[in-house]
């Protein structure tokens, strides 16, 4: 991606980010579905920056670590459970109407943890996060006349 573009992204990302914050914060927590949308859209957004490679090496390295510790206990690795367990947790509280801290934290973790996700699963989890920032970060360009 072009550095302008890249910038075009991260600051619609940042602006997710700022939005769901004041929904949250200021808002009396309006909106709860529209906040986790946002949050996630913000976050896909930072992923590429040199913060998002630094957050997406520390889960990797929680991965490895949580898999070696499960690989001694139960003799099998288990790859990508950071990812599953955020997804799982995000899709179950948002399809229940059940959005609180939990969900939000889940919302910022999902696109560095769902990288973690091996196979057609975490294709499916990271095709949705791309999707959802596709769709939002192209409405915000083109508001901002993208």
């Amino acid at each position: 991606m072009p550095g302008l573009e890249a910038g075009i992204s991260v600051t619609v990302g940042v602006v997710a980010l700022l939005v769901a914050g004041l929904l949250h914060f200021v808002g009396g927590r309006v909106w709860p579905r529209i906040t986790v949308v946002l949050i996630v859209v913000g976050m896909m957004s930072i992923v590429g920056t040199p913060v998002g490679e630094m957050l997406r090496r520390w889960v990797r390295t929680a991965d490895g670590w949580l898999s070696g510790v499960l690989t001694t206990w139960l003799g099998t690795a288990v790859t990508g459970l950071i990812g599953i367990a955020v997804a799982v947790v995000l899709g179950l509280d948002v399809w229940k109407k059940h959005i609180g801290t939990r969900t939000l934290g889940c919302a910022v973790a999902l696109p560095v943890a769902g990288a973690t996700i091996p196979g057609p699963a975490g294709a499916v989890v990271m095709g949705l996060c791309g999707a959802l920032a596709s769709v939002v970060g192209g409405g915000g360009q083109w508001m901002f006349g993208g």
